[in-house]
């Protein structure tokens, strides 16, 4: 199982002030979970800079990160893994041990373990 560490000064989530908007990598480089998750599987930050909803990426650039029968449903608005975990990182009325403790299961689909490090 990867270990994915979400560090509290990179992690970009509802519920603070944003003024750049949902993205998978804002232009000051913070980064959503899908964001962060794209990082550990490789992906460059090119094709993610900017891009406000995972579904509107280009299913071909997730199948690195994601196992195909999940890319082959990302771009469907009912995606009930990566789709609820961008609506969880975006909540803007959950703490932010909620949103974690609310991705966990969400990524260990994925093989992934969260690693929270609200210090870093």
């Amino acid at each position: 199982m990867k270990r994915m560490t979400i560090k509290g000064s990179e992690w970009h989530r509802g519920g603070r002030s944003n003024e750049e908007g949902a993205c998978l990598l804002t232009k000051s480089g913070l980064r959503c979970c899908v964001g962060i998750h794209a990082r550990l599987c490789g992906m460059e930050d090119d094709h993610i800079r900017g891009v406000s909803w995972p579904k509107t990426m280009p299913i071909e650039l997730f199948t690195n990160c994601f196992r195909p029968w999940l890319a082959e449903r990302f771009a469907e608005s009912s995606d009930p893994y990566i789709g609820n975990a961008a609506q969880i990182n975006d909540d803007e009325y959950t703490t932010d041990e909620e949103k974690i403790e609310a991705l966990r299961p969400i990524f260990r689909q994925l093989d992934v373990t969260i690693v929270w490090r609200p210090d870093l």
